[in-house]
């Protein structure tokens, strides 16, 4: 799920709660900074084409499925997938 700093007020665009700590991934990715806290917004109607290497983007990691914020960006992921 791409997440971006620049919030624009968009319908689908979910806040990452302040204090949302990344949980790491295993391996690391060099020349990258170790991302600790989620910030921003996450775009769930722009998931379905992410290029990863065009957008200069990292994998920070993953959110606890049993958080508020997952479920409410797996709640738009479904409606826009319905």
């Amino acid at each position: 799920m791409p997440i971006t700093t620049k919030a624009k007020d968009t319908p689908f665009e979910v806040p990452a709660p302040t204090g949302v700590d990344a949980i790491p991934l295993h391996g690391e990715l060099a020349d990258h900074p170790k991302i600790t806290v989620l910030e921003g917004v996450a775009l769930p109607d722009h998931a379905k084409s992410v290029d990863l290497h065009a957008r200069n983007a990292i994998v920070i990691g993953g959110v606890d499925p049993g958080s508020t914020f997952y479920a409410r960006v797996a709640d738009y992921v479904k409606a826009i997938l319905a």
